[in-house]
Formats: C-alpha cells, structure tokens, sequence
C-alpha cells in the first residue's frame, strides 16, 4: 500500500510541536503520525489501524515507538500541563477541585498481558482481569482536564505482596497524584472522592498537606452523633425530620436536576481525632439508586452544608473523562502486553483528549455557537478538517491518487 502523504489539520500540527522537545527527531515522526491515526474512526484501534489512517506512517516504526521507545510519560505529562496552564480557556484556577477515583480497562483474556490481574472492577460490578489506574482530574464549572494518571498493580503481581516495597495501593497511589498536582503548580480548592477512598489514613494524609476535602461516605463508617456512635446508615433514621430544613437542587450523574433536603451536624469520624462537618442528604442521584439517603463528610467547616453537596457533584466529571478516553479515544483497547506499551498509548491518549479540549473551547468562543459542545463534537470537527485536508492533497496529487487506488485494489 501506498501512503497518501498529506498533512495533519494545522491545528494538530501546531499543537504537537508544543511536544517536540519530549521526543528525539525520528520519534517526534512517529508521534504525529500515531496522534493523528488515533483520532481518526476504528473499528477497535490498534498499532496496525492507525498505521492505516495515518499520513507517512509505517507500522514498524509505530509499532517500535509505542512499545520500545525510551520517551517519558512524565516528561511529556508534564509539558501537557504546561500547555493547559499556558491556554487562560483550559487552565485550571482557584475555583477548581481536584477529584479523585480509579477505574478499570477489561482484559478478560489477556493473560499475558502485564498488570492485568483478576481484582474487583467498579465497572464490572465484580471481579475481573483487568488493567487498573487510579486518576486526578480537574474540574471548575466551565471545564475540566486529567491531571495525571497512575497505574495500579496488584499485591499478587510483586514477590511479597502487600509488603513489597514496591507495592503502591491505590490510597498510595491518591496520595501521590494530589502531591504531584501540588508540585505543578495545579490551584485547586478541595479534594473530592468517594466512599471507597473514605478512611483514616487518606483523611490524614490530607490533614497534614491541611487541605480541604469533601467525601460520600460508606454505610458502615462511624460518626460522633449525640455523643454515641453511630453508623451512617442509621442516621436519616435518628435525625429528626424537622432538621432536613433546607434543600438543594442537584445535576446528578444521569444529567437531570434533582432536589434533596438536607441535614447538617459537627462530628468526628472514628478514629480520626479532629472535628468534621456532616450533612445528610434524602434523594436519588437517579432512578437506580436504591438508598434515597447520602452522607458526605468534610472538613469544611464554614462552608454551608448546600454548597458543600453542590461541591461534591463535581465528581461527575471524572466519570465523564473515563467515559471520553474509552469512547472516543479507546483508552481501553490497546492490544499490547507490556506496562511500558500500556502507559504509552494512555498518555497518548491523554494527549489527545486535551487536543480535543482545546479544540472544542475554541468552538464554544465562536460568537454564531449557540449550543452546548461536547468532545463528541469536537472530534467530529477534526476528522472533517482531516478530511478537507485529504481532498485538497488529492486536488493537488490527483495522478498519485489514482495510483494509490489502483494499488489499494490490487492489494485488496
């Protein structure tokens, strides 16, 4: 086959060189060449599908620059971050929270590939083999980016377990991911996750960094509540119903508008020894959801009890970032077996997802844009740029592109 050698849309091509520090001159090739295949459509994306899509791409080289060649993730995460904080529409400012969560990529029959080990998988609602990472995302009410991702390897994959020195847990890995955040420069005003990242150690490690946090919490944690303890799950029993005297209403994870009554009360969480804020909260965060009741915690003790629940629905937005990288970036569909391979193809996939951001912002700004635009839209937009840059090679090489037809066929 030969390769119709057009180039990228400018705006791709602008914003890769941003990166061509991080890469020697051959793979800053090949960078491009995977950045622009991959934001093209596939059916599932692999080294090979995007050596199709590609302009001057060559699967060999593809192929060696994912999965041998020495460039740093790090390197090229941080210089990602440089490129955000430079652009004032996808910097991330005082206003913003970082949120934390992991999730999983399955590989049900990857059984050589590495890190991929049976663990329980929130998406899978069990027990899977799967690739895990935990993540930290920005977010303010106008947009949100990934700050960092790091890969979780289970305690059966290291000779010792648990206690290997080399073992990371996920509350670990959160922990490090917010110093890196701090280390970058990323302002941020609270630090929001779930139920599952709920305990004494976290709480304290952000205690010590005194940085403020807002978190659901579990049916069976404990709670200071008239001088007893007692558990979350019996609270909206105890708390009289006259105390649910404001309410609020949400956007809740099906992006509808729901309204809850909410209850508030100083505490302290077991074992944890300085004074917490805790608001109850009766609604439904959607049809699904079977509780009705939600109990967040937080050390925000000023902050008034509705705006901190209003806070904590900005956890929503890491979900839509695992959402976008695994729907139109195929985070999860590398078809690679080495760690090293795995996390190139994520950061580059992280890469592109900020592209995309950029790209889309830069639509909403357009003073005739009269909706709501999402990165669906915007990776839309750049595959017809893409394909407007095909014709006009195809105007100016009209011979070789008949070659290359005819070649194609031949092959077929």
């Amino acid at each position: 086959m030969i390769d119709a050698s057009f180039d990228a849309p400018k705006r791709l091509l602008q914003f890769a060189s941003f990166f061509r520090g991080c890469f020697t001159k051959r793979s800053y090739a090949s960078f491009v060449s995977y950045l622009s295949g991959m934001l093209l459509e596939h059916r599932r994306l692999s080294i090979q599908s995007v050596a199709a899509k590609a302009p001057l791409s060559v699967y060999g080289r593809l192929q060696y620059f994912v999965s041998e060649s020495k460039w740093s993730t790090d390197d090229v995460n941080k210089r990602r971050l440089e490129y955000i904080q430079g652009k004032r529409a996808l910097a991330a400012t005082a206003d913003g929270d970082l949120i934390i969560d992991d999730s999983a990529c399955p590989k049900p029959y990857a059984r050589h590939t590495e890190a991929a080990e049976v663990q329980y998988a929130g998406i899978a609602g069990g027990t899977i083999r799967c690739n895990t990472f935990v993540a930290a995302v920005w977010a303010n009410q106008s947009h949100y980016f990934p700050v960092q991702i790091a890969t979780y390897r289970p305690q059966q994959g290291f000779p010792l377990g648990k206690d290997d020195p080399a073992f990371r847990s996920k509350i670990q890995l959160a922990q490090d991911l917010i110093t890196y955040a701090i280390q970058q420069g990323i302002p941020f005003r609270d630090v929001i996750f779930d139920s599952w990242y709920l305990g004494k150690g976290f709480v304290d490690f952000l205690h010590d960094k005194d940085l403020a946090w807002i978190s659901e919490a579990k049916g069976s944690n404990t709670v200071r509540y008239r001088h007893k303890w007692t558990r979350i799950d019996e609270l909206a029993k105890l708390i009289p119903s006259h105390k649910f005297d404001r309410t609020v209403v949400l956007p809740t994870c099906d992006g509808k508008e729901r309204t809850f009554r909410i209850a508030s009360f100083d505490t302290r969480l077991k074992a944890v020894n300085y004074k917490l804020r805790c608001i109850v909260a009766v609604g439904k965060w959607d049809e699904r959801d079977e509780d009705g009741v939600h109990v967040f915690l937080t050390n925000r003790l000023s902050v008034p009890p509705d705006e901190i629940v209003r806070r904590y629905t900005r956890r929503w937005r890491i979900e839509d970032v695992f959402k976008e990288l695994k729907d139109f970036l195929h985070f999860d569909q590398y078809q690679v077996r080495s760690l090293k391979a795995i996390e190139h193809m994520w950061h580059l996939a992280l890469l592109a997802h900020t592209y995309l951001q950029a790209l889309r912002l830069e639509v909403i700004k357009l003073p005739n844009c009269k909706r709501p635009i999402t990165l669906g839209d915007a990776l839309a937009l750049h595959r017809t740029l893409n394909d407007e840059e095909a014709l006009r090679w195809i105007r100016r090489n009209p011979d070789l592109f008949r070659l290359i037809r005819i070649t194609d066929q031949l092959v077929a």
